[in-house]
């Protein structure tokens, strides 16, 4: 799950500077040359690949600047305006033993859902969930339904667990 944030994060990080791609490898391995990354195997999807998945839902348009008070918490916040209109807010908290609520204001939505990045725990290998639902061995994922988080007077509100994250759709 460490990685599944990490990934998120990083892409993010790295858009914030207009980069163009990433190639995620593994780097030098035990026999001398580069090895490569694949996020499927014969022993199941890596949690890296949600953290890439979750990124490809919410980082398409343009950036949106925001303002973030974490409260001593270790989260990181993205925003990102949709062709469509739509503004997906994407929160990290990598704090490994504290949840974050996190309150944003956005003058105009009406609507808002929520997709979740979980696992167990932050050294997860296994369980790890985007929607509710994971990867299949054969590359397929369909998400749970979303959950709903509540606009009032165009602001929300959400809790973010400690080492997880959510991708908040604002309409």
């Amino acid at each position: 799950m460490a990685a599944a944030l990490w990934g998120l994060d990083f892409m993010f990080t790295l858009a914030q500077f207009n980069a163009g791609g990433v190639n995620m490898e593994t780097g030098v391995n035990h026999l001398g040359f580069l090895s490569y990354y694949t996020p499927i195997t014969t022993d199941g999807v890596r949690p890296l690949y949600y953290g890439m998945l979750a990124f490809s839902l919410a980082s398409h348009g343009d950036r949106i600047q925001l303002t973030l008070d974490a409260g001593g918490l270790n989260i990181a916040a993205y925003a990102v305006r949709s062709d469509g209109g739509d503004i997906w807010l994407t929160l990290v908290n990598k704090d490994a033993g504290r949840d974050a609520h996190v309150r944003a204001a956005c003058p105009g939505i009406a609507k808002a859902n929520a997709l979740r990045l979980t696992a167990p725990s932050l050294s997860s290998k296994e369980g790890v969930l985007l929607g509710g639902s994971p990867v299949s061995s054969s590359g397929r994922w369909a998400p749970g339904p979303s959950e709903p988080i509540p606009v009032t007077g165009g602001e929300i509100e959400i809790s973010v667990p400690a080492a997880s994250a959510a991708l908040v759709r604002l309409r």
